[in-house]
C-alpha cells in the first residue's frame, strides 16, 4: 500500500443491533521486535473498531501460541517487520516506501501480509505510541481487506483506498467506506448461512 499526501475523510457506518459473528477469522501475528504493550493495545483495539461496522470479529493469536480446538472459517497471517515503536524520525516525501503488502502468487492473493513498521514510522514522523498503534491498525486492516475479499481492487475512500495521507493514518477516526463495510458484512452473513446449514 503506497502512500500519497492527498487527504480524504471517510465516514464510519455502524449498524446497531447487528451481532458479531462467532470467531470466523483468526489473525495470526508476529513481530520482528516486540512492541510496547501500549502500541499493541492501541493497534488491536483500533483494528477491532474499524471492523465493528462490518460485524466481523477477529481473534488475535500469536504465531507461537499453543493451538486450540477453535474452528476458524478463515486464517490470515500478519508479520510486522522492523521496529514497531514510537519514533522521532522524519521522512523525505520524495522517496516514500510501501507501508505494507499482501502476498500474491500467479494472480492469487494469499492469506499472508507484511506490515513494514520502519516505513510507517518514517512516514508518520514524530508520534506517540497510541497514535502509532492506530496507524498500524489502519495499514493492517487495508491488507486484511485484500486477503478477505481476495481482490486487488481499491476503494475510492476510506481504509481500502490505495493511498493514504499522514492525516488519515493519524486522524481520530478513520474506517472503511460504506461499500467496503457492506462487502465485508456480506462475507460475514454468507459465513453464518454456511454454518447454519451444517
Amino acid at each position: 500500500m503506497k502512500i500519497a499526501l492527498t487527504a480524504l475523510v471517510a465516514v464510519c457506518f455502524t449498524l446497531p443491533g447487528v451481532a458479531r459473528a462467532e470467531s470466523p477469522v483468526a489473525l495470526y501475528y508476529s513481530f520482528d521486535e516486540q512492541p510496547s504493550a501500549e502500541v499493541f493495545a492501541a493497534m488491536t483495539s483500533e483494528f477491532d473498531r474499524i471492523l465493528d461496522a462490518s460485524s466481523l470479529h477477529v481473534q488475535w493469536r500469536h504465531v507461537g501460541a499453543p493451538e486450540t480446538n477453535t474452528d476458524f472459517r478463515e486464517v490470515f497471517v500478519l508479520r510486522f517487520r522492523g521496529a514497531c515503536q514510537s519514533s522521532f524520525e522524519t521522512s523525505d516525501d520524495s522517496d516514500l516506501d510501501v507501508l505494507a503488502n499482501v502476498k500474491v502468487v500467479d494472480g492469487d492473493i494469499l492469506p499472508f501480509a507484511d506490515v513494514e513498521c520502519n516505513h510507517v514510522r518514517r512516514f508518520l514522523g514524530p508520534t506517540e505510541n497510541r497514535a502509532l498503534g492506530h496507524a498500524l491498525a489502519r495499514v493492517a486492516a487495508h491488507e486484511l481487506y485484500h486477503m478477505l475479499t481476495k481482490s486487488a481492487c481499491h476503494a475510492k475512500s476510506g481504509v481500502a483506498r490505495a493511498q493514504h495521507s499522514r492525516q488519515e493514518l493519524l486522524a481520530p477516526t478513520f474506517c472503511f467506506g460504506k461499500s467496503e463495510s457492506d462487502r465485508i458484512r456480506s462475507w460475514v452473513e454468507a459465513d453464518r448461512l454456511t454454518l447454519a446449514r451444517r
